[in-house]
């Protein structure tokens, strides 16, 4: 809306407005619209959401409320991606993982669900519209993630890529 983004929650029968959460964060592509272009994910009563300019936020799932708030780009010494976020937030257990932007020394990042403390970075992978997945292949528990120009599975519990493949 104009120069905020806001989330909001309705009604499911009535389609009545809830509650909304909105920050200063316009964002304008030629290329991509205007944002934001996420879809929020739910878990453990909070609503995760990913802005077009990288905000990750955090609200109470009935209240609305802001409980935290990260600004991804600033966390990582990135850049917001040509189109903007589009990813929605991966929650695993109490961490919440999501791109970390463009030209960064980061592919990826986790954060906690309950603080918005960052947990730790993944090698650097190029962003792109996907939204990251959990997967186990073989014995292993992995966070998939297409990122511009391939597929690459990290290890869920330490910063390592496991592997990649381009095209």
């Amino acid at each position: 809306r104009q120069e905020q983004e806001v989330v909001s929650c309705f009604d499911l029968g009535s389609g009545h407005v809830l509650w909304e959460s909105a920050y200063q964060a316009a964002y304008q592509s030629v290329i991509a619209g205007d944002g934001p272009r996420s879809t929020p994910t739910i878990a453990n009563g909070k609503v995760l959401c990913l802005g077009s300019t990288g905000e990750l936020s955090c609200l109470d799932l009935v209240t609305g409320q802001l409980l935290w708030r990260r600004h991804v780009i600033n966390d990582n010494e990135a850049s917001i991606p040509e189109w903007g976020f589009s990813p929605s937030p991966l929650v695993v257990d109490d961490e919440v993982i999501v791109p970390a932007g463009e030209k960064g020394s980061a592919g990826l990042v986790a954060y906690n669900l309950e603080d918005g403390s960052q947990l730790r970075t993944y090698p650097y992978v190029k962003s792109s519209y996907s939204s990251p997945i959990m997967a186990k292949l073989g014995e292993t528990s992995q966070i998939i993630y297409f990122f511009e120009g391939g597929l690459a599975g990290f290890d869920r519990n330490k910063p390592e890529l496991l592997w990649k493949m381009e095209w």
